[in-house]
């Protein structure tokens, strides 16, 4: 391999641990609602393989032992926080997308999801924004 090869490879395989190789797996740590049961049936049929847990703890248990996995965590929860969750998830399954859904734009999670390369999903954008966050 030559020297003007590395940095291409090593940008693909940083891209692999930042969570962009091909994702057939998502892990549903949100309430069910309308929203995202429509979301999940439409991943079923694009052949993904959908998972729904209760907690945001749940989910981080759930998504343990699978590379190919997006998390969508809620930022409120009522067991352990959804940022601390995220952070887990992160430091834990560096291939894992993170996607944080919230209710509210607050800056604070804007910076964390920067950070930590997660992608965020408003409840008022509806199901076809958390759709586009789990297929990006």
């Amino acid at each position: 391999m030559t020297n003007a090869m590395r940095p291409l490879k090593q940008r693909i395989v940083n891209e692999k641990l930042r969570g962009y190789s091909k994702i057939s797996r998502v892990v549903f740590g949100v309430p069910q609602t309308a929203e995202t049961l429509e979301v999940a049936t439409t991943l079923t049929s694009a052949g993904y393989t959908v998972v729904y847990v209760n907690t945001a703890e749940q989910a981080r248990l759930s998504a343990v032992g699978h590379t190919d996995t997006a998390v969508i965590v809620p930022v409120a929860t009522e067991d352990e926080g959804g940022l601390l969750t995220t952070a887990k998830i992160v430091t834990a399954l560096p291939t894992a997308k993170v996607i944080l859904f919230t209710l509210i734009e607050d800056e604070r999670v804007a910076q964390f999801a920067e950070f930590i390369d997660a992608k965020i999903a408003f409840a008022s954008d509806g199901p076809a924004a958390l759709l586009a966050a789990v297929q990006d």
